[in-house]
């Protein structure tokens, strides 16, 4: 990865973390509505993140199949302890492990080295609206 590359990466995280997550649907808010544009009274969450860096990032000259989306567990929490479903997107760089833009964590990482307890769950395969298992079994 370039250093111009890198810094596109984080600045555009950076960029889009700075909206604010919400998690409460709006009134009339479909279920399992997706967006990349922060509508008021509407949520912003994860996946809202994932679409909005990328959309960032294919104006910004990336290629759309090095753009994919992937859904995970996050680590413990709580009592009872529990996980949250998350998505993340992943940005393929060369040869190297994907990088990780994460709303939940300012600076990229690689997908090999989560900065939290992370099970991968499923990836978009490339250029299409399907995915595929990627990770193991959460308990």
């Amino acid at each position: 990865m370039t250093p111009e590359q890198q810094q596109q990466l984080i600045e555009i995280n950076r960029e889009v973390n700075q909206i604010t997550f919400t998690d409460l649907p709006g009134p009339g808010e479909a279920e399992d509505w997706w967006t990349d544009v922060q509508v008021p009274g509407r949520s912003w969450v994860c996946r809202d993140y994932v679409l909005a860096k990328a959309d960032r990032l294919r104006a910004a000259g990336w290629s759309g199949t090095d753009l994919t989306v992937v859904l995970c567990w996050t680590e413990l929490y709580g009592v009872p302890q529990k996980r949250d479903y998350h998505a993340v997107l992943a940005v393929e760089v060369g040869e190297a492990a994907p990088m990780i833009l994460d709303s939940r964590f300012e600076a990229p990482y690689t997908m090999s080295r989560p900065p939290a307890a992370y099970v991968w769950d499923r990836r978009q395969i490339p250029g299409t609206v399907e995915f595929e298992p990627i990770g193991g079994v959460v308990s």
